[in-house]
């Protein structure tokens, strides 16, 4: 009875200690101890407990929690004493700097960018777990560039009370280069081209000699992956690596790789089909169709995951461009293991229809509004187009006064089927009233000032006002243009000028190259022009033009070519000209300045129609074309370049329409073209270094009715900030009289080019190498060749 009567208080007892456990109790006060840098305020808040409140021990394990998350303590204890709650905390140190020692790997900007994105700069808390994550990094970045063994060592040193400094030493062990690297079992590809796959290939003389392809089995583990991808890339589906052997030498400096495949079959298309509404399948993308046609012709087609990744985006583009609201694009590949085929469905889904609501700018505090808008290829109330918004962002970032444009897609809230497009920018500088000078190596020291505006208040027109002085000429000019004078895109531009050239001393370096120095001309004239878009890349201008020029030349120099003589004795004083040309461009760059993808195109011509019958009139057509095609991932640019143009004289107007109808043998249709028309070159253009470009009399380049050139030009990556535009280049072309085309005749160069923004101006400097030029057994005399070239107009503000 006793017994049974003393477990029942037992039991009672410890349900009432349990009842008082669990019992809530009321916060009357909150202090912190132990904070040095933290308010304590801010401590309460971030715990979220507060007098008032009934609490519970979970409530206080919570509150520990929220605090830990928070990065800024290293110790966190919460205590309730009589309605007294006592939050204890150890706070992290803070960085005053971090020293990096014995890195010879990683560039300073590199580490600098580690330790932002791990939070470690100057003036950041302690936290151990970032300062963990970035040693992994390290080593991780030191274990891919060959350094199995490195380990990563840190220290901290207090500074001061709550300030330390940290130390991080980098012990970077062996480094094993890859001395052979084999691959067995490939029968599709060659070693060599697996080679190229693969991070980590077959080392060259150049690794041997100077370092380089270090061994690290994280850096192999990428390649095997890299090398897998590839296969399967090009339609080996069953492909695996099935062994790999790493011997490394005794002096264990070296490292020998066999890796053995299994290639499996090369799985080909056995169907392609678009699946999805009717307006889905009737879309025209030529990828598809040209696989869909040659399977139809019973050929095998390799399967390749590019084409399925280029195909899903000529069908988001085409489907953008016909504002279907497509929703997704779900490649489904169903292999067939045993005849080795794929059949391939395009899943087309359709979305809903989005609208655009409204369409903003964001930092334009210059550019009003509606010139930006008429840029744009979409508009207010349109179905939303990302083909569209992607046309509409090429086409500002080809203004110059705009640049950094990011557009922002925003949900209507409350209104699924609209969305807000904010299109952020910032207004290039504007307006310059500049004093400049310029050296070239022709004209030496070019003097000029200007007032130029490219945005004049803000509504897009153009206005540059300059005048220009040099040892030998003077030029007055002002031009604009002005842009959407009607809503279809049509913009009007003007020019009006003066320039006044005396004639050079034969002594001096400016008429040392060429005949086009070598006389005397006062020129002024006053133009009007028109253009309008024919399509979205593609315009057409129109310019007329009314001069009048006076030409003259020292009768003492005995060595001036006759043609020019001639000319200039019958026809020297008070010669009107109207001159006529129409332009036809196409421009599809992704940008106006450094372009690393599209093309441009433009043909011109050209029409001089004196206002005597009796002077030369002449007609020109001029073609360009320049390509710009980034290499893959390479940060490098290839641009080729091409131009063709010939000029034709006409002895009078009034024979120009016989001889374009068909009396090409007539005498007058064979007259050459004016002196002052003529193809000249530039010592940096069109074949860099060449001061004597084409056909020449008593060792100068007189010019030429037909001009042919070619360059390919290699952009590689810009350094300190994009100030520094390095590029390669090969350059080749003639200037010929007559229209005697002859390729071998072409002179050739190669060289370096460097263009450098720097503050006071543009720099160009050019160091080229002759690969073949005129030598003394031409027709026309040697070449005069300029190793290096520099050019440069300053801007001093």
């Amino acid at each position: 009875m006793f017994r049974n009567l003393r477990q029942q208080l037992s039991t009672l007892l410890i349900m009432s200690m349990m009842a008082i456990g669990c019992h809530a109790e009321v916060i009357q006060k909150i202090t912190v101890e132990g904070n040095k840098r933290v308010p304590q305020s801010t401590i309460v808040a971030f715990s979220e407990l507060s007098p008032g409140l009934d609490v519970h021990q979970s409530d206080f394990n919570n509150a520990i929690k929220r605090l830990y998350k928070k990065r800024l303590f290293s110790h966190v204890a919460i205590t309730m004493q009589h309605g007294n709650v006592i939050i204890e905390v150890t706070e992290y140190p803070i960085i005053r700097k971090v020293e990096i020692k014995k890195n010879k790997l990683i560039p300073e900007d590199g580490i600098n960018e580690f330790l932002k994105k791990s939070h470690l700069e100057s003036g950041d808390v302690l936290d151990p777990a970032k300062l963990h994550t970035f040693k992994y990094s390290l080593q991780r970045e030191y274990q891919i560039n060959g350094y199995p063994e490195v380990t990563i060592a840190e220290s901290v040193k207090k500074v001061d009370e709550g300030l330390v400094d940290v130390e991080i030493t980098v012990m970077k062990g062996k480094q094993y280069q890859i001395r052979k690297l084999n691959i067995n079992g490939n029968l599709a590809f060659t070693n060599r081209v697996l080679f190229k796959q693969m991070t980590l290939g077959r080392p060259s003389l150049f690794a041997r000699i100077f370092g380089g392809n270090y061994y690290s089995s994280a850096a192999f583990e990428r390649s095997k992956a890299e090398l897998t991808n590839f296969y399967i890339e090009n339609g080996f589906l069953k492909f695996t690596i099935e062994n790999v052997a790493v011997n490394y030498s005794e002096n264990g400096q070296f490292v020998d790789i066999v890796v053995t495949i299994d290639e499996g079959p090369r799985f080909m298309y056995n169907s392609l089909v678009i699946k999805g509404d009717q307006q889905a399948k009737s879309v025209i993308v030529p990828e598809v169709q040209n696989i869909q046609r040659r399977l139809e012709q019973s050929q095998k087609l390799p399967f390749s995951r590019k084409d399925i990744f280029q195909m899903t985006k000529s069908l988001t583009k085409a489907f953008g461009t016909m504002h279907y609201p497509l929703k997704t694009i779900d490649p489904m590949v169903i292999p067939n293991e045993a005849s080795a085929t794929v059949d391939v469905t395009l899943v087309v889904q359709r979305g809903t229809p989005i609208k655009i609501r409204t369409i903003t700018f964001s930092g334009n505090t210059l550019s009003m509004d509606k010139i930006l808008r008429r840029e744009l290829a979409i508009s207010e109330g349109e179905m939303f187009s990302q083909a569209a918004l992607d046309e509409s962002v090429r086409r500002l970032s080809n203004l110059s006064y705009i640049k950094n444009i990011k557009p922002t897609i925003t949900p209507v809230p409350g209104s699924p089927r609209e969305v807000d497009i904010t299109i952020a920018l910032e207004d290039a500088p504007e307006a310059t009233a500049n004093l400049e000078m310029g050296f070239n190596s022709t004209d030496y020291v070019v003097l000029t000032t200007s007032l130029k505006h490219p945005n004049f208040g803000g509504t897009g027109n153009n206005i540059d006002f300059r005048i220009e002085k040099a040892r030998t000429r003077t030029t007055v000019s002002i031009l604009g243009d002005i842009p959407f004078v009607l809503d279809n895109g049509l913009s009007l531009g003007y020019r009006a000028y003066y320039s006044n050239k005396q004639n050079a001393n034969d002594n001096t370096k400016v008429s040392k190259y060429t005949w086009q120095q070598s006389y005397a001309s006062e020129r002024i004239g006053f133009n009007l022009s028109a253009t309008a878009p024919i399509s979205i890349y593609q315009n057409i201008a129109m310019t007329g033009e009314i001069n009048k020029v006076n030409y003259s030349y020292d009768p003492n120099d005995t060595s001036l070519p006759d043609s020019i003589r001639d000319s200039i004795q019958r026809f020297g004083n008070n010669i009107w000209n109207f001159v006529t040309t129409m332009r036809w461009t196409r421009n599809t760059l992704d940008r106006a300045v450094l372009p690393t993808s599209g093309n441009r195109e433009e043909l011109s011509l050209k029409f001089g129609v004196p206002m005597n019958e009796s002077f030369t009139s002449y007609g020109i057509i001029d073609s360009k074309i320049a390509l710009f095609k980034k290499l893959g991932t390479w940060p490098i640019t290839l641009n080729p370049t091409v131009r063709v143009g010939a000029g034709q004289g006409f002895s009078g107007f009034s024979n120009i329409t016989g001889c374009l109808t068909g009396q090409i043998n007539d005498d007058s249709c064979n007259t050459e073209l004016p002196f002052n028309e003529k193809f000249y070159s530039s010592p940096t253009s069109p074949v860099r270094g060449v001061m004597t470009f084409g056909e020449k009399v008593n060792g100068k380049a007189i010019g030429g009715d037909l001009i042919t050139t070619a360059s390919m030009n290699v952009f590689l990556k810009p350094f300190n900030d994009d100030q520094v535009i390095p590029s390669l280049f090969v350059d080749g072309g003639y200037i010929y009289n007559d229209q005697d085309f002859n390729f071998n005749s072409w002179v050739y160069s190669t060289g370096l080019q460097f263009r450098i923004m720097t503050p006071i101006a543009p720099v160009l400097l050019v160091f080229s190498y002759p690969l073949k030029i005129d030598d003394d057994s031409s027709a026309f005399g040697a070449d005069k060749f300029n190793y290096a070239q520099f050019s440069m107009q300053a801007n001093l503000y």
